[in-house]
């Protein structure tokens, strides 16, 4: 038996770049994927895969996102921080819990996020920090 919240409507993922990408995949190996059971539309948006598909994946990508209820798009820059990609995540979330109409996963990322803003984006040193408190 999972301990984790099931979610009925899959989650589109647009990968970005550089740090962002690194912290957006941390977050989801940490948070999305231990506490949550989704389905991820993951697509590649690099540069370099747009390039190397000649922006089919590009394509592929914007008729998903019209299909599905949210997604989740990972900046294309460096100077983001690993809170704000996670409240980007939380956003994301939190539109399929209310059109779900998942109370339990409504109720994650509103502790979720109380956390996050607990912390100055500057003070948080890794998610293991902050997933203590969960």
């Amino acid at each position: 038996m999972s301990n984790k919240i099931f979610i009925k409507s899959p989650i589109v993922e647009l990968d970005g770049e550089g740090q962002a990408r690194i912290f957006s995949q941390e977050i989801k190996n940490k948070v999305i994927n231990h506490f949550l059971d989704i389905k991820i539309k993951y697509f590649d948006l690099s540069t370099e895969n747009i390039e190397l598909t000649t922006g089919k994946v590009s394509t592929e990508a914007e008729e998903v996102v019209e299909r599905e209820v949210a997604c989740f798009r990972c900046p294309s820059s460096n100077s983001v921080s690993l809170l704000s990609i996670l409240r980007l995540w939380i956003e994301a979330l939190n539109m399929i819990a209310i059109h779900d109409k998942n109370k339990e996963l409504e109720n994650f990322c509103n502790r979720l996020k109380e956390e996050v803003n607990a912390f100055n984006d500057n003070a948080i040193n890794s998610l293991d920090e902050l997933l203590l408190k969960l």
